[in-house]
């Protein structure tokens, strides 16, 4: 399985907290290269002492020659530009591998929500759906890792470790006889033929879970069919071949061109002789190491520490796949005890105090007026502030209002009018706006009061469509100096006409056609 070492960087704290990975041997840098870095160092100090002490003056000549040749030419080749493509397309590919892997992990939870039945017929028939579909990744995974292969290299294999009966193994060998493909998605058919007979029975609950059921083996498949494709289709080969030889012919011609050469000779960039190339070793390191992560990292079903353990993979498919379907016993929770947690969390939540039960009252009080036929409204003060801004009621139209006004919850009140059957006044258009009263509104936003005036009738027998006020009174000028009070008041018009003003109005109740 791919080294994972998350856990031991999980800070960054002080100096050189990445250090501690340099360390590490299973899956590191110095695994994939030191034998490369072995043979490169042999033969560059085999040149260097065949240099310094096998060779007369005049072979020591033409040797500094041939390197300076090997030198200048080696820098021609774009390593760097051809390493980089490459293992961009090797890690996108190594990760999309990864992605395609299947995992049954949510169609062992749809067949433990779909598939519920009193005794042992529906979690049979549970244990055989996520049977099937762990053979499916046994047969797949087998196809394309040499682990596996070696751990499952048969069907008597399979049978042994449970993922077969005798007659599905007997049935899989003539189907292997009569055509050369891949089987892997066999038992994904016998799941589905499995899952339609449950559902006529009725151990399926209805067509939607049949629905999800079948969609789920049918990503599976396709997740399955991917793996081998990825297997079959691999990164051309002339692209690898020609990354190999550009990286080993890089390092080769170094042997020769990065020889310490003989100072007296005065040739550029060679004028001080290490004997030890600090500087090109570190370099085959850094570019050797990159063409061995690509070379680890093409093949991820391998066996190499970064390929994936689909062993281990398979194993804990089984497991998991029998614990969320419902296979392995275990104890469900919700049938032993309550939600605990969600008062510890959110205490008092769910909890009413038993002393507030004021809103009762008003709950019976809206639904006797409910009952009786009542309506509910709303209206507005009108005091000699709002008079002065000469507010027009035109017959049919309704009043403006001045919306640049700040407006505040003291000056709105709502009231419940009972209408009668008084006939509506010819000479004033009354205005109103109806509020619902239907339970989808909890607690109206401000006082309730019931306004039913003497003359009101508050009979149910007759409820006309828009209720109306008492007769009108005249309102005397001494009146109008009196402070507004919330009541409703008679009002009296001024003149005649279209264009006539109200005045003296205190708290009326618009009532509009």
């Amino acid at each position: 399985m791919t080294v994972s070492y998350t856990k031991k960087v999980s800070d960054c704290k002080g100096f050189g907290s990445y250090w501690r990975l340099l360390f590490r041997w299973r899956g590191s840098l110095y695994k994939l290269v030191w034998p490369d870095t072995i043979v490169y160092i042999v033969l560059y100090f085999i040149c260097s002492m065949v240099y310094r002490f096998g060779l007369n003056e005049m072979q020591r000549r033409i040797f500094e020659q041939l390197s300076l040749y090997c030198d200048y030419f080696r820098n021609l080749i774009p390593i760097s530009f051809v390493l980089g493509f490459y293992v961009s397309v090797v890690v996108d590919r190594w990760w999309e591998q990864y992605l395609s892997i299947p995992w049954p992990d949510d169609f062992a939870l749809l067949c433990t929500t779909y598939i519920r039945g009193p005794g042992e017929r529906a979690k049979s028939i549970r244990a055989t759906l996520i049977r099937y579909v762990n053979l499916t990744c046994v047969l797949t995974f087998s196809a394309i890792s040499p682990g596996v292969q070696k751990k499952f290299p048969s069907y008597k294999e399979m049978l042994e470790a449970g993922y077969l009966t005798p007659q599905e193994q007997r049935a899989l060998e003539i189907q292997k006889g009569r055509t050369s493909v891949n089987l892997c998605s066999l038992p994904l058919m016998w799941c589905c033929k499995l899952l339609e007979g449950s559902r006529t029975l009725g151990d399926l609950r209805d067509d939607m879970g049949l629905r999800l059921l079948v969609e789920e083996v049918c990503k599976l498949r396709d997740k399955a069919g991917m793996l081998i494709r990825w297997t079959d289709i691999s990164i051309p080969l002339v692209y690898t071949q020609v990354v190999t030889m550009a990286c080993y012919s890089f390092f080769f011609f170094s042997v020769l061109g990065r020889q310490f050469l003989d100072p007296s000779q005065h040739y550029d960039n060679r004028t001080i002789d290490f004997f030890v190339p600090i500087f090109t070793l570190l370099q085959f390191f850094f570019y050797m190491g990159w063409l061995k992560v690509a070379e680890s990292l093409v093949n991820p079903f391998g066996e190499d520490d970064d390929d994936f353990e689909l062993e281990s993979i398979l194993e804990r498919h089984m497991k998991m796949t029998y614990l969320l379907g419902d296979v392995t016993p275990t104890e469900d929770p919700l049938a032993t005890c309550d939600d605990l947690a969600w008062e510890k969390l959110c205490p008092g939540v769910l909890t009413v105090p038993a002393t507030d039960t004021s809103f009762l009252s008003d709950l019976a009080r809206v639904d006797q007026i409910r009952q009786n036929g009542a309506s509910y409204h709303r209206t507005e003060n009108v005091n000699r502030n709002d008079l002065k801004r000469n507010h027009d009621v035109h017959r049919g139209s309704s009043p403006s209002r001045d919306v640049t006004r700040p407006c505040s919850r003291a000056d709105d009140q709502e009231t419940l009018v009972i209408p009668n059957s008084q006939p509506k006044p010819d000479r004033l258009d009354l205005f109103w706006e109806e509020v619902d009263l239907s339970p989808q509104r909890s607690t109206p936003r401000g006082s309730i009061n019931l306004v039913c005036p003497p003359t009101l009738s508050t009979s149910p027998a007759t409820t006309p469509t828009n209720p109306t006020l008492p007769p009108f009174t005249e309102v005397a000028p001494e009146e109008l100096s009196k402070p507004c009070v919330n009541q409703t008041r008679d009002i009296r018009l001024r003149g005649a006409g279209e264009d006539s003003r109200l005045e003296g109005v205190v708290n009326p109740t618009y009532l509009q056609d």
